[in-house]
């Protein structure tokens, strides 16, 4: 008998295999994602450390975490935690079954828009295979219809909860 969870996989796994999409033009393959994935990317950003302010009538330091500052650290963190996580879901919910296109087909378009100062490129090695493929992915093909539908697929919903309940007997109430 096989494992319920590898059993599991595999049938998600040939749900997704042969989910091909045509995106701006080139062939995808989209792939659910492992949680993990996105909990260990979204972990590696760490909340800004809590303010303290000193309490004279107990002389002591006390958290302020209503710190107007403070506030806008844990606002940017969240936006980051959010870049990082749609990074993710990129990166490894998006496949390429014919590879990176020739970089003269799109990336003449990302080089004019950093000239105008609305992209940043300087962060990545376009030398480097596995950085290409990404600035590909997140430029050109991940458009939010495509991100939505990955993150629902990587998904557990209400209804596969249930499902998954089916098997077992409820316990009755005395």
């Amino acid at each position: 008998m096989s494992n319920a969870a590898v059993e599991t996989a595999r049938a998600i796994a040939s749900e997704t295999d042969d989910d091909l999409l045509e995106v701006e033009g080139y062939t995808v393959r989209v792939k659910a994602i492992p949680a993990a994935i996105i909990s260990d990317t979204t972990n590696r950003i760490p909340d800004p450390p809590v303010p303290t302010w000193h309490n004279k009538e107990y002389d002591r330091d006390e958290a302020n975490p209503n710190d107007p500052s403070y506030l806008l650290a844990k606002e940017e963190v969240d936006r980051k935690r959010g870049e990082a996580m749609i990074d993710a879901t990129v990166m490894f919910g998006i496949e390429l079954p014919d590879g990176v296109p020739p970089t003269e087909n799109w990336l003449p378009r990302l080089q004019f828009m950093e000239r105008r100062g609305q992209i940043d490129l300087s962060g990545y090695n376009l030398d480097d295979e596995l950085e290409l493929e990404f600035v590909f992915k997140r430029y050109i093909i991940a458009n939010i219809a495509l991100i939505t539908y990955i993150q629902r697929l990587s998904s557990v919903t209400p209804e596969d909860v249930g499902k998954a309940g089916q098997p077992f007997r409820r316990k009755t109430q005395r």
